[in-house]
């Protein structure tokens, strides 16, 4: 039980580490148009699933994948919240976001 516990675990930091093809800042965030958002998600949930961390742990990318395409309406909607509570500093808040819903669905 402690094995599988820490294998997740090194799998969730593995995640968390490897860069998106899309780091995306508020300010670029906020002006793009919804679908323009949601396809940045789209390419944010594949990368995270192509990540070498999630094939070298032997994660079930498929349940990821599905896990974070089912909550991506969510996503962007933190991602709103986020950027509009702090928009000068919450550069790096669509990524905070976006990597608390891996530790959700990878945990």
């Amino acid at each position: 039980m402690a094995r599988g516990l820490a294998a997740s675990l090194a799998v969730i930091f593995a995640l968390l580490r490897a860069p998106t093809a899309q780091a995306i800042d508020c300010p670029t965030w906020s002006q793009l148009w919804p679908r323009q958002r949601f396809a940045v998600l789209d390419v944010m949930v594949r990368d995270a699933v192509a990540d070498s961390g999630a094939r070298s742990y032997r994660i079930d990318r498929g349940t990821l994948g599905r896990c974070l395409e089912s909550h991506t309406r969510s996503i962007a909607a933190d991602i709103d919240v986020s950027c509009g509570e702090a928009p000068g500093s919450g550069v790096l808040a669509p990524n905070r976001v976006f990597k608390s819903y891996i530790w959700s669905c990878a945990g």
